[in-house]
């Protein structure tokens, strides 16, 4: 077996008995399976509303699994009001007040938004109903008249109807991921070289085997490691975008072809190489964790001042800085693949950018 094989496994096998590498590869898909549970278990949690109604015996009929009604004697309201659970409200209902009846609801500390908007709607709807009645319309004929007109924007460019919204969300949490996976195997790949330093490791590596297969396999072997995490992290991605509505997973099929999730996935490689070996130099010339050579201090700052600006300028892929952004190697890894997501770059600005990337 050869030098360079033997450190790439010796590589892989430190990496995945190390614990952080594993909090890094499981956090993402926890915080958003956390994320997506979260909704269920606020919607089952709070107990149903229960109002207790003076004045209108009809409401009884138009609870809800949210919101129940409870009708109650008028002597008895105002005992009742003094005695309400956070749960509970008084509702008095004047009938003769108006064409319109007076609904006025007490509460010991105030309902939650959500109740209040279950609330409202329930009851708006029961005093439309009652109308309707009084004016002997049928059910269909009040849904015709209620019935808003369908209004639909359509924008003559690139895509067939407008997608920005859509596309602003998939570029926000792509510029968002690979940021978070650059950085991590650039760190990884900086505190293993480290760690080989301090405890001369790589000084009887280097017996064995030259620093150009040293740093090879090294490097090779922490992108390994990151493409498994990007797998899983797509696998998740793709278990994610099966949970939303057909209209919504069809409109996310239509932000980009395949060619260019290849494209961007090769942008993501070529990144990930480049700072994998950006790090690895930066390590070899810095003295120890705390004492980071200016080169390892000096990577990060593309990075981040890539997330920022990518953050600010996405909502207009053409702008130039932007565009200057995409074709400059340290920044391409973040910038183009969110241009990419609005279709709107040139096929020479895409050759460019991979073409730069590579080479470096």
């Amino acid at each position: 077996m050869s030098p360079f094989t033997l450190i790439y496994l010796r590589e892989v096998r430190v990496r995945l008995r190390d614990w952080r590498f594993w909090v890094g590869l499981l956090a993402l898909p926890l915080v958003g399976a956390a994320l997506f549970a979260l909704p269920g278990l606020l919607r089952r949690g709070p107990e149903p509303l229960t109002v207790f109604v003076v004045g209108d015996s009809t409401l009884a009929h138009a609870s809800l699994p949210e919101v129940a009604f409870q009708l109650i004697p008028l002597r008895a309201a105002d005992s009742l009001q003094a005695h309400l659970s956070p749960n509970q409200a008084l509702l008095l209902y004047e009938a003769d007040s108006g064409p319109t009846p007076h609904l006025r609801i007490f509460s010991q500390e105030g309902l939650s938004p959500m109740q209040e908007d279950a609330l409202r709607g329930l009851l708006r709807q029961h005093i439309l109903t009652q109308k309707a009645q009084q004016l002997h319309l049928s059910p269909e004929t009040l849904a015709y008249l209620l019935d808003p007109p369908k209004i639909s924007f359509y924008e003559i460019a690139h895509k067939k109807e407008s997608q920005k919204g859509l596309a602003t969300i998939a570029s926000s949490l792509l510029n968002s991921l690979l940021y978070l996976l650059i950085m991590l195997t650039g760190y990884a790949t900086l505190l293993t070289t480290l760690e080989e330093k301090s405890n001369r490791l790589a000084e009887y590596l280097l017996i064995y085997t030259s620093p150009e297969q040293l740093l090879l396999g090294k490097v090779l072997a922490m992108v390994s490691l990151t493409l498994l995490q990007l797998s899983l992290w797509a696998g998740f991605g793709v278990v994610a975008l099966r949970r939303l509505p057909p209209e919504v997973l069809a409109q996310f099929g239509q932000l980009a072809s395949p060619l260019v999730w290849g494209e961007i996935g090769a942008l993501v490689l070529f990144g990930v190489l480049l700072y994998a070996f950006l790090y690895a130099a930066a390590g070899a010339t810095s003295d120890s964790v705390t004492e980071l050579s200016g080169l390892a201090q000096t990577l990060q700052w593309p990075l981040v001042l890539a997330f920022i600006l990518v953050f600010a300028l996405q909502a207009d892929p053409t702008n130039p800085f932007l565009r200057g952004l995409s074709l400059f190697p340290l920044t391409a890894p973040l910038a183009m693949p969110v241009r990419l997501l609005f279709g709107v770059v040139p096929v020479w600005e895409r050759l460019t950018a991979l073409l730069l990337l590579g080479l470096t």
